[in-house]
């Protein structure tokens, strides 16, 4: 017992001991547990009357000792002692007996009973020897299965550091206090020479100096002198040394005092473990984590490590910058759903995938509209991250703004799409070669002149597949030449004779082909057909001969003039009426020729005609030249247009008419004569025939001198109104007109004919502008006169109103005589002689019309009479 005292320890002492007492007397068992407990605290004892129910809690709970009286119903202690032994259950047991018999204790003790105790005698010192002995039993059992678990414990231990010896890849050592080895792992055996041991007992109660150089041997000693003195130890120091052919080897050496069980140091222990391979691996992870540092500071894009929950571990710069801006300073650790409540939760989801599946998502493209609708463009990629052992433990993503990107591809496909276009539809054929000529690529057009319907058949082939050799080496050479001197061709002309004998021209230009990095790839060309050009050169240049024929020829004067009034061309004679050649008149203006008046009289002209973009046709004007030279000319100015229909000046042509105008001056004269001496005739005969009237004469002679007053009377007005048409004849010059006045001043000039015939009249005002002259009083007033003497009306109505940018001017009776001319026409009644019925005033007034670009329409009034409808140009 002396071998186990150490084992007794207060822990023993203090720990509780659960006891299982049976007897088949209630009082006994309450007396003894009231006796037991109180003898000693540590004892907890638990009664059963039942050997049965014993057996039972035995079983099924855990009990330190059992105490069960011998002779009991049913099953008696013995019996229970046999089934708990059968069940390989060894607590200790103690059989108690009435009287003392020595065949029961033999009987008790060979059947595994651990003592055996009387019932009879003092209980208070019964049970405290009961008492006692239960506790001894106890504690002993206690002990000696602490003991066994020990020695258990021990041989495993050292099996445990034997396996330990023999299979670490580690150089292990126990030395004493001389340096003598006396236990090494077999890793240090093997890593010795092979000359020097075969086997750990090679290496036993050698020291450093019998087994390594004696430089190493030598620091080794001091290391273990120094450790063994002080008490401590040398702690994973790292050793750096070479290998026999020169090669890096690193070694971590750890020695600690060896002590035995007094505490005393009788040696040292200590391993040594070659690192090289983990200090290769330290320097290749230092390696890529300042990659990963450089690629997380610097790398233009969003970074970022995530563990198993998604949290954020390592983010690049990019991103903790664009977090910062939206209000993000504490990334790591966070989740996209803490950063991104509302967008977080489809990228956490993602992120979750990819772990679960581990299928990598690349370049998953996405855009984002921010509040003023512009979209950026996202690419992110992710890809699961693994540990040693091949499992998943987060996951690694980058995020890449791409929307520069974007842009240039749409660019590019636009491009490219407007290539096609191009390509597709342009008539001039478009070719790219590479540097050995074969096509590329060419246009429809160029496909069709090579007779292919599809374009890309002529992709890999060269003009010999289509052209005669002559042809093919002269535009190979050109080619050729503008590769090595990067100068192109820019619209050389050809004449092109196809096989069927038809002449075509073509301007071709061609040019160097550069790749993206700006080295020449071949060339590419565009060949247009010009042929209709050719033409439209030739016929303009045949054009402008003869109009330059014409300049020097025609005898009137011809000038063309820009916007602003200057003249840029102008005939022979032009510049002879203005005493200058030809060039010194280009770039003058009137200005520089005639007065201040005339020439800005011609300017208005001018401006007008662009302005309005009306001719001025056959106006009649004087004109002084510089000379003082006077004449008539008939001014003809029309608005002059380049190709496009712009607007970019005038042409004029003045035609002398001076010789007419004398001639019709003349003749003037001569009516004026005419006129007045039958006017003056004519009142004459008037004033005898009103004498004669006062004289007593029968009312029938009265009648026929009335007749004949009438008849002077009309001859007059006849002689006025052809007057009046021969003014009319003459091309007017129009002004800006007040319609309202002319309609009254010719109403005030029948007012004494209305009053006569007691007309209705309702004259609307207008307030409208019309381009017109001195004679439109006289247009208004025959067709008033004509609605009243001829129309037989009561009701007279004026109006106008504005259509298609002319004022349609409408003089109307309720009259019932409509006139034939509704039906045959007015010039065609006049042509014919039919003046009857007031037809020269009808005719007078259309002939006025006319002469200020208008016309008269009669059509029967909705009043009842006749309808004159006067358009008129609007100022």
């Amino acid at each position: 017992m002396n071998t186990n005292a150490s084992f007794d320890s207060p822990e023993n002492e203090k720990k509780e001991m659960r006891v299982l007492l049976v007897d088949d007397k209630p009082s006994f068992l309450d007396q003894a547990k009231l006796f037991l407990e109180k003898e000693d605290e540590k004892l907890k004892i638990e009664t059963t009357t039942s050997a049965e129910e014993g057996l039972k809690l035995l079983e099924e709970e855990d009990f330190d000792a059992a105490i069960a009286d011998y002779k009991m119903p049913e099953m008696d202690g013995l019996e229970l002692l046999k089934n708990l032994r059968q069940k390989d259950e060894d607590i200790p047991f103690i059989i108690l007996t009435g009287k003392g018999s020595e065949e029961v204790a033999m009987e008790a003790l060979n059947q595994g009973a651990d003592r055996y105790f009387k019932k009879s005698g003092d209980p208070k010192a019964r049970f405290r020897l009961l008492a006692q002995e239960t506790i001894q039993e106890i504690t002993q059992k206690r002990l000696e299965k602490k003991w066994i678990e020990s020695r258990r414990e021990l041989s495993k231990e050292r099996t445990l550091l034997e396996s330990l010896l023999n299979n670490l890849p580690i150089s292990i050592y126990f030395k004493n206090k001389e340096g003598q080895h006396i236990r090494v792992s077999q890793h240090l055996v093997d890593s010795l020479e092979p000359q020097q041991t075969e086997s750990k007992s090679d290496v036993i109660g050698k020291t450093d100096f019998d087994l390594y150089p004696d430089e190493l041997a030598e620091k080794a000693a001091e290391d273990d002198k120094k450790v063994m003195k002080t008490g401590e130890p040398i702690v994973n120091r790292e050793e750096h040394s070479h290998t026999p052919d020169g090669s890096d080897i690193y070694h971590s050496t750890t020695k600690a005092p060896l002590v035995d069980e007094e505490d005393n140091v009788v040696g040292i222990m200590g391993f040594t473990q070659d690192i090289t391979e983990r200090k290769k691996a330290q320097k290749k992870l230092a390696r890529e984590k300042n990659l990963l540092e450089g690629m997380l500071e610097n790398f233009p894009a969003s970074i970022y490590i995530k563990n198993r929950e998604g949290e954020h571990v390592r983010v690049s710069r990019r991103l903790r910058e664009n977090l910062r801006e939206s209000g993000h300073e504490e990334i790591i650790g966070k989740t996209d759903l803490d950063l991104y409540p509302e967008k977080g939760r489809r990228t956490y989801k993602e992120d979750m995938r990819v772990m679960k599946t581990e299928e990598p998502m690349i370049n998953n493209e996405r855009s984002i509209e921010d509040s003023e609708g512009n979209k950026s463009y996202f690419s992110t990629s992710k890809a699961p991250v693994y540990d040693d052992e091949n499992n998943v433990i987060g996951l690694v993503g980058i995020t890449q703004d791409i929307t520069e990107r974007k842009k240039a591809e749409k660019s590019l496909a636009w491009k490219r799409n407007l290539l096609s276009t191009l390509l597709e539809n342009a008539p001039d054929r478009i070719y790219f070669k590479d540097k050995d000529h074969r096509f590329l690529e060419v246009s429809q057009a160029h496909a069709d002149y090579l007779g292919l319907e599809d374009p890309s058949k002529a992709e890999g082939k060269t003009d010999y597949d289509f052209f005669p050799d002559e042809d093919v080496e002269e535009w190979h050479e050109e080619e050729e030449e503008i590769m090595e001197t990067e100068e192109a061709i820019v619209g050389k002309e050809e004449k092109d004779v196809h096989p069927d004998g038809h002449i075509e021209w073509v301007s071709t230009s061609k040019a160097p082909l550069y790749d993206e990095d700006g080295n020449i790839i071949g060339t590419f060309g565009i060949s247009r057909d010009i042929t209709e050009q050719k033409k439209a050169e030739k016929k303009i240049t045949f054009q402008s001969n003869l109009l330059q024929s014409l300049l020097r020829l025609i005898p009137d004067s011809i000038y063309f003039k820009d916007e602003e009034g200057r003249f840029v061309e102008v005939s022979e004679s032009k510049a002879e009426e203005l005493g200058m050649e030809r060039e010194e008149v280009i770039g003058k203006t009137d200005f520089d020729f005639y007065s201040e008046e005339k020439a800005r009289e011609m300017f208005e002209d001018d401006k007008r005609v662009m302005e309005e973009e009306e001719p001025v046709i056959n106006k009649e004007e004087k004109i002084v030249t510089p000379t003082g030279e006077e004449w008539w000319a008939s001014v003809t100015k029309v608005p002059r247009y380049d190709g496009d229909g712009n607007m970019v000046g005038t042409l004029g042509i003045s035609r002398d008419i001076t010789e007419r105008r004398r001639g019709e001056e003349r003749e003037e004269f001569l009516h004026s004569l005419l006129s007045h001496d039958i006017e003056t005739k004519n009142r004459t005969a008037t004033g005898i025939l009103e004498l004669l009237k006062e004289r007593d004469i029968t009312e029938q002679e009265k009648n026929m001198i009335n007749t004949a007053i009438n008849s002077i009377k009309d001859s007059s007005e006849l002689i006025n109104r052809v007057w009046t048409l021969r003014k009319a004849s003459r091309k007017a010059e129009l002004s800006e007109v007040e319609l309202d006045s002319k309609i009254e001043a010719a109403t005030q000039s029948n007012a004494e004919l209305l009053e006569d015939k007691e007309i209705e009249t309702e004259i609307e005002e207008t307030d409208a502008q019309i381009r017109g002259g001195r004679l439109l009083e006289d247009l208004f007033s025959n067709l008033i006169e004509w609605t009243v003497r001829f129309g037989e009306c009561s009701k007279l109505r004026l109006s106008a109103q504005e259509e298609n940018g002319k004022i349609a001017v409408t003089v109307e009776g309720d009259g019932q005589k409509v006139p034939e001319m509704i039906k045959r026409g007015i010039r065609k009644d006049f042509r014919e002689g039919q003046v009857k019925e007031g037809g020269m005033m009808i005719y007078l007034a259309s002939a006025i019309s006319t002469s200020y670009k208008g016309d008269v329409k009669i059509k029967k009034s909705e009043l009842g009479g006749a309808r004159f409808d006067v358009n008129l140009r609007k100022a």
